[in-house]
């Protein structure tokens, strides 16, 4: 079975070689959109995710999980054709709606893949390491990704970049290919009726929410992790506007890529001894206390735009503790969740994030007719961060969850 984690890094680092993350901008203003557009385009692609989140994650419970990993590299595939044959607004959008449909199917169910290997490997415990390296591989691929696609930009074009991105998925999809088929778990008959109840409806599914909402250990955690992720995806979308209202030249768009997924990779290596070192609950805070500070970076900066490569830098950092503290979250939720509805309940915590992210990136490209990208940001810190982080911290050291 350890040949088998490897085949899924190797996939894992092939998939996440984005090309054109890094000028993603430039694509949009490219085909005719505008800064609001990127925001809009971003916000619905999240929500899209709120209609497949669940019930991805519904199906992966009860089918094959190399086959929602195979559909997830044949939509990211797509995606880069439909850009290399057709230009427009819709053409980008239908683009974007691929992506997304190949993330949430990777995302839903690689945490799960791991778990049930190394269960089968009488070895669970190991699961935050190896999803801490598996996270690792996908953000050193994409930093690689960041500089290289920038340099090919600038040389070959937009459709050379993209063909050599089908190439890379393709490679991807290879490997996945290659994975076994995990067989389904038998489950104890006092869980089938549960099991049996869950459908596709939005009442069954009330079912596994109301399940996670009378555990407070997983619920309010649950929350706070969701606001952090959604601060974290607003902050990396803000960075090409941030960086073009500098007046920063396009080498810069792939170097700041390149910081943000480093710190990411390291992150997501040492989480086992950021564990050790802060505990998940102490980590929070510091998240909490990082972000804070932050407003007084983006006030300066509005003295001198130049600052906001200071403010980018500093908020690479925050993601990066977010991105460990994430993975502590999913990790404690796969072990204590039962195994029915694990992959659900693990929808539903994608869901909420999502929701999120959705909420602030569509609320961006309203404020942005009013508001530049600096003054959004301060916006979301100052309503969102302080006093809904503040309150969640609270639960949390309420139920005294560590």
């Amino acid at each position: 079975m350890g040949y088998n984690i490897y085949k899924l890094y190797i996939a894992a680092f092939f998939k996440s070689q984005m090309l054109l993350t890094p000028v993603l901008l430039l694509f949009y203003l490219s085909n005719g959109l505008t800064v609001g557009d990127y925001f809009l385009f971003q916000g619905i692609m999240t929500l899209l995710t709120l209609f497949l989140e669940i019930p991805i994650g519904y199906i992966t419970d009860r089918t094959s999980i190399k086959t929602i990993f195979s559909l997830s590299l044949l939509f990211l595939i797509l995606r880069s054709l439909i850009w290399i044959f057709y230009s427009g607004y819709f053409a980008v959008l239908i683009g974007e709606m691929f992506y997304v449909i190949s993330k949430i199917c990777f995302d839903s169910i690689n945490s799960s893949y791991i778990f049930l290997i190394l269960k089968q490997q009488n070895k669970p415990s190991k699961m935050e390491t190896v999803y801490g390296h598996i996270n690792f591989i996908m953000y050193l691929s994409t930093a690689i990704a960041s500089i290289l696609g920038t340099f090919l930009f600038d040389k070959i074009g937009i459709t050379v970049l993209l063909s050599l991105e089908v190439c890379l998925f393709t490679i991807a999809f290879i490997f996945v290919l290659t994975l076994p088929a995990i067989e389904k778990q038998k489950h104890h008959k006092k869980n089938l009726k549960y099991k049996f109840t869950l459908s596709f409806h939005a009442e069954k599914c009330f079912q596994v929410l109301k399940y996670l909402f009378h555990k407070p250990s997983v619920f309010w955690l649950m929350l706070y992790s969701a606001l952090l992720v959604a601060l974290s995806n607003f902050f990396f979308w803000s960075f090409q506007p941030l960086l073009k209202m500098s007046a920063m030249p396009i080498a810069l768009f792939g170097v700041v890529m390149f910081i943000n997924n480093f710190i990411r990779c390291l992150s997501s290596y040492y989480v086992p001894n950021i564990k050790k070192l802060f505990g998940m609950f102490n980590l929070g805070k510091i998240i909490y206390v990082a972000e804070a500070s932050s407003i007084l970076l983006l006030l300066f900066s509005l003295i001198n735009h130049r600052l906001n490569i200071v403010v980018i830098l500093w908020l690479c950092i925050c993601i990066g503790l977010q991105l460990a503290f994430t993975i502590m979250h999913i990790s404690r939720l796969q072990k204590i969740i039962l195994s029915p509805i694990r992959n659900t309940s693990s929808a539903i915590n994608m869901m909420i994030a999502r929701l999120f992210t959705a909420s602030l990136l569509i609320g961006a490209k309203f404020l942005l007719s009013y508001y530049p990208i600096t003054y959004i940001i301060l916006i979301y810190l100052c309503i969102l961060l302080i006093p809904l982080g503040a309150g969640l911290l609270y639960k949390i050291s309420f139920y005294k969850l560590r």
